[in-house]
């Protein structure tokens, strides 16, 4: 399995951080866990499920403080914007 774009697996984390802070810290865990094991097809997989549920929810009716932050968190959740990709540990971090 391909891995997910790099841009929608950061918008991805930050949409969910912001309307889900708990559901955000249960697959960072597991994303960390995955990442630590070295285990490529679960990372994969994780990053996957991740960004299929973004792109299906993201347009969903929000509150719209949450509407407005999500927003923003995504459109700061870009490549290249270092606090924003921090999530991303060990062998995983993007090289410049």
């Amino acid at each position: 399995m391909e891995e997910a774009r790099l841009s929608d697996v950061l918008q991805a984390h930050a949409w969910l951080e912001t309307i889900d802070p708990g559901e955000y810290a249960r697959r960072d865990r597991a994303l960390l866990g995955a990442d630590l094991s070295e285990d490529e097809e679960t990372y994969t997989r994780l990053q996957h499920d991740l960004v299929r549920q973004w792109r299906i929810h993201r347009d969903d009716p929000l509150p719209d403080h949450l509407r407005q932050a999500a927003k923003l968190a995504q459109s700061l959740a870009w490549p290249g914007w270092a606090p924003a990709a921090r999530w991303i540990g060990g062998t995983r971090t993007p090289s410049r």
